[in-house]
């Protein structure tokens, strides 16, 4: 059966589908350290903290949105992307990995003093002065 046949009648013909396009989401790696949250946006090396993940997140889109205000005022879109250690990146896909595998196993994952989210960058505002709201990617 060729791939023509293979479709249902009411599927649309290659290249003819809606194309959204889709949000900058941000790596974050939450960890503990010195009895206080840190999150680090790993696409850009920059860090909040907090006494809980959720105020670290809270910190770090406030940081997020200065430093893509200062890249716009600047002209200079290279000051955003400044990524972080090439080991947080590994450690960011070890505890994705372990909360997946946690989820899949119906249990918490073994190790408390880390956790990972991933941090939306909305579109522009539209308007010159409105404000844009930074979201939590599983919000």
């Amino acid at each position: 059966m060729s791939p023509q046949t293979a479709r249902k009648k009411n599927d649309p013909p290659h290249g003819s589908f809606d194309v959204t396009p889709s949000p900058v989401v941000l790596n974050v790696l939450g960890y503990r350290e010195d009895g206080e949250w840190g999150a680090l946006a790993l696409e850009m090396d920059l860090r909040g903290f907090g006494a809980t993940f959720g105020e670290a997140l809270e910190e770090l889109k406030d940081l997020v949105a200065t430093q893509i205000r200062f890249a716009q005022f600047k002209d200079q879109p290279e000051l955003v992307w400044k990524p972080a250690e090439a080991v947080w990146f590994e450690r960011f896909a070890d505890v994705r990995r372990e909360h997946l595998n946690a989820l899949v196993q119906h249990r918490e994952p073994s190790d408390p003093s880390y956790d990972v989210a991933g941090l939306v960058i909305p579109p522009l505002p539209s308007e010159p002065g409105s404000k844009s709201e930074f979201l939590r990617a599983d919000s």
